[in-house]
C-alpha cells in the first residue's frame, strides 16, 4: 500500500495490489470507511499508484501507470469520484509522479519527470486544476521530489535533490506558492526526507537524516516554519520514518523504527506534538513490520505497509485503527504476508522468514509450498528462529539465518536439509560469532557453498563475514577474501566466475572496497584480485517493495552507464539502462518484471550500476 486519502465516508487506496476489500481492483480502489469493502468505483490502473489527492469531485492520482479507466494517462490523472472515469484533465508526465498536493485551483506535483503539463519541468511543477497545463511556476530541482505539503502560501518539498530554484538545498526546500522562488528557509538535512506534515507553525519532517535545522535529530524533527531551525521537539527515532500525519495534539509516524519518543514502538507511534514523547497509543505490529503510509479521518487512523497483524487483530498490510485506543476496527480489506527468502525448485516453492504458519499449516520459519496450490507440503524442518537465506542444489536445501536448532538437530545459523524428508544432513559448518551468529546470504556453485553474514568462524576456520564451504565435508576452503573483523555480508551473487558481495565491510583482500566488492572464484580456491571499485551511495526506495522500486545514485562524471538487475544466482534478469547519463544524482526504477515483461518472484535481488568511475551495488527485496 503506497497511498491513502480519505474523503467523507470513503477511503481511497493506491498501491501494487490486484485485490482489496473483497474485490478485484488493480492498483487503485475506493473502500467503504465503515465496512472496508470495495465500492463499485474501479478506475483499473495498469501500474502502481504512489500518491493521491482529493478535491472538488475529483481524485487526482500519480504513479507509474500509463492507462487508467480505459484511457491513456501517463503517470498522472484526474478521476471522477462517482464514476471512476478519467476526466479530460491530462498533464501527461514523462516519468513517475510520486507526490501530489492540491491547493486552491492548483495541483502541485513532484516526482522523477522532466516534462509535464506540456512544459519542461524538472522534478516539480504546478498544474492548473482545470486545464492540466503547467503554470509558469517553475522552481527547477536537480533530483527526485518525493514528498510535498502546502501551507500559508508556501510549498514545502522533500526528496533526494541537492538544489532547488537555483539555490543549494539539501533534500528539503520551501518554495513560494505564487512565484516559485525558493526562500531563505533552509533546514539543510544530512540525508533524505521521505514524509512531511504541517501543524501549528511547524513543519514536521521524517526521513533518514541525523542532522536537520542546525541540530542533531535522528530521522524525525519539527522545524520552525519561518526560520527553518529545529525546535526542541526530538522523538529520536532509531530508524527511518517513512510516513507522517498530524492531528491537533498528536503526530502519527510510520516507518522502520523500533523505538521512538523514548518508548519501544514497532513501525508506528503517536507522539505528543508539544514534547515529542510517545503516547500510550500502541497498535504494536510485529517487530519486522514497516509502515509506509498513513491517513487520518476523524477518530480513525488508516495505515498501509508490510505487516500481518496490528491493533490486536490479524491484518495483512492495510488496517484502520482507533485513534484513541490503537485497536484495529472491524475494517479489514486484507492483503498477503511476506517471507524473507524464497527459492523455487521444480514444483516446490521453499520459503523462509519470520512466519510460524504458512500455506494453511503451522510452519516455524521454513516451509515447502506447492507451486500450484500454495498449500504447505508435509516437509517441515521446524527452525527455532528466523531464516534469512535459502539455496537449492539438487536434492539439498541450504538454509541460513539466526536459528540454533532445525529439524530437531543443533545447527548454528546454517544447515543442509534433505529436500524430500526435511531432515538435516550431517553437513554442519557450525557458524560462530562473539555474539549471536547470523547467516544472511547463500549461493551454491558446484562443490562450493558461499556463505555471508555476521560471524568470526565457519567450517572450522577463522572467517570474517564471508567464506566458501565444501559442499561435501562442510569444511571452509582456502578461499578467504580477508574481510576485516566486524565486517558483515548481506548479499551474494555469482556471475561468470565472480563472487559479488554487498554488506558492511570496508576492505577486501586488504584493499579499500566500501560496502560492495567482487572476488574471483577459482577451482583451486586460490584468492584472485578483486575487480570492483569503491562503492558510492546507491539506495533502493522503498525496500522491501511491492510494485516499483526506485534506485537513486550519484555519478561523478558524464559517460556510458549500464544498470542491470541480478538474481542471487548472478543471472541478469532485467537491463534497466544502457547508454549515456549526465553526472550528478540519477534515478532508475524497476517495475519488478524481467526483460520479457514477466513478473519476477518474491525475494532478494541485486542492482548494479557500472560506469568508468563508479561501480555501485545494492540489494532489494521484492514482495509477493
Amino acid at each position: 500500500m503506497d497511498a491513502l486519502a480519505v474523503s467523507g465516508g470513503t477511503v481511497y487506496a493506491g498501491g501494487y495490489f490486484t485485490t482489496i476489500g473483497g474485490q478485484t481492483r488493480f492498483h487503485l480502489a475506493a473502500l467503504d470507511a465503515g465496512t472496508g469493502n470495495a465500492t463499485g468505483w474501479n478506475p483499473n490502473a495498469n501500474d502502481n499508484v504512489y500518491t493521491l489527492a482529493v478535491g472538488e469531485g475529483r481524485v487526482y492520482a500519480g504513479g507509474l501507470f500509463t492507462t487508467i479507466g480505459g484511457l491513456g494517462r501517463n503517470f498522472i490523472a484526474a478521476l471522477d469520484v462517482t464514476t471512476g472515469n478519467p476526466i479530460g484533465w491530462n498533464p501527461s508526465a514523462n516519468s513517475a509522479v510520486l507526490a501530489l498536493v492540491k491547493s486552491g485551483t492548483t495541483i502541485y506535483a513532484g516526482g522523477t519527470f522532466s516534462s509535464i503539463g506540456g512544459q519542461t519541468r524538472n522534478f516539480i511543477a504546478a498544474l492548473d486544476a482545470t486545464t492540466g497545463n503547467a503554470t509558469a511556476w517553475n522552481p527547477v530541482g536537480n533530483s527526485t521530489v518525493r514528498a510535498m505539503v502546502a501551507s500559508g502560501g508556501v510549498v514545502y518539498a522533500g526528496g533526494s535533490f541537492t538544489s532547488m530554484g537555483g539555490q543549494p538545498r539539501n533534500y528539503l526546500a520551501a518554495i513560494d506558492a505564487a512565484t516559485g522562488i525558493v526562500g531563505g528557509w533552509n533546514p539543510n538535512p544530512a540525508d533524505w526526507v521521505y514524509a512531511m506534515g504541517v501543524s501549528g507553525g511547524r513543519i514536521y519532517a521524517g526521513g533518514s537524516f541525523t542532522i536537520i535545522g542546525g541540530q542533531a535529530r535522528k530521522n524525525l524533527a519539527a522545524l520552525d516554519a519561518t526560520t527553518g531551525n529545529a525546535t526542541g521537539w526530538n522523538p529520536n527515532a532509531d530508524d527511518r520514518v517513512l510516513a507522517l500525519a498530524t492531528n491537533g495534539g498528536a503526530v502519527y509516524v510510520g516507518g522502520n523504527f523500533a523505538t521512538v519518543g523514548g518508548q519501544p514502538r514497532h513501525g508506528i507511534a503517536a507522539l505528543d506534538a508539544t514534547v515529542g514523547s510517545a503516547t500510550s497509543w500502541n497498535p504494536n505490529p510485529p517487530a519486522s513490520s514497516q509502515i509506509g503510509t498513513l491517513a487520518l479521518d476523524g477518530s480513525t487512523v488508516y495505515v498501509g505497509g508490510v505487516f500481518t497483524s496490528i491493533g490486536a487483530q490479524p491484518r495483512n498490510d492495510i488496517a484502520a485503527l482507533d485513534a484513541a485506543t490503537g485497536l484495529a476496527t472491524s475494517w479489514n480489506p486484507g492483503a498477503n504476508s511476506v517471507p524473507t527468502a524464497l527459492v523455487v525448485s521444480g514444483g516446490t516453492v521453499y520459503a523462509g522468514g519470520y512466519f510460524t504458519t504458512i500455506g494453511g499449516q503451522p510452519r516455524r520459519h521454513i516451509a515447502a509450498l506447492d507451486a500450484t496450490t500454495g498449500s504447505a507440503t508435509s516437509w517441515n524442518p521446524d527452525a527455532n528462529a528466523e531464516l534469512l537465506a535459502l539455496a537449492v542444489n539438487g536434492g539439498t536445501v541450504y538454509a541460513g539465518g539466526r536459528f540454533t536448532t532445525i529439524g530437531g538437530q543443533t545447527r548454528n545459523a546454517i544447515a543442509a536439509i534433505d529436500a524430500i524428508t526435511g531432515n538435516p544432513t550431517s553437513w554442519n559448518p557450525n557458524v560462530q560469532n562473539d555474539a549471536s551468529p547470523l547467516l544472511g546470504a547463500l549461493a551454491v556453485n558446484g562443490s562450493a557453498v558461499y556463505a555471508g553474514g555476521i560471524f568470526t568462524s565457519i567450517g572450522g576456520q577463522v572467517r570474517y563475514g564471508l567464506a566458501a564451504i565444501d559442499a561435501g565435508t562442510a569444511a571452509a576452503t582456502s578461499w578467504n577474501p580477508s574481510l576485516l573483523y566486524g565486517s558483515g555480508v548481506g548479499t551474494i551473487a555469482l556471475s561468470n566466475g565472480l563472487v559479488c558481495v554487498g554488506g558492511g565491510f570496508t576492505s577486501i583482500l586488504n584493499l579499500s572496497h566500501s560496502y560492495f566488492g567482487g572476488i574471483y572464484q577459482s577451482v583451486s580456491g586460490v584468492d584472485q584480485p578483486p575487480v570492483a571499485q569503491s562503492r558510492a551511495q546507491l539506495r533502493a526506495t522503498p525496500d522491501p517493495f511491492y510494485g516499483t522500486v526506485a534506485f537513486d545514485f550519484y555519478l561523478p562524471e558524464t559517460g556510458a552507464v549500464a544498470v542491470a538487475l541480478y538474481d542471487l544466482a548472478g543471472r541478469i534478469v532485467r537491463h534497466l539502462h544502457s547508454g549515456t547519463m549526465m553526472a550528478g544524482d540519477r534515478y532508475v526504477d524497476w517495475d519488478g518484471r524481467d526483460d520479457d515483461g514477466r513478473p519476477m518472484r518474491a525475494g532478494l535481488y541485486v542492482v548494479r550500476v557500472r560506469a568508468r568511475r563508479a561501480d555501485l551495488s545494492a540489494k532489494v527485496f521484492r514482495l509477493r
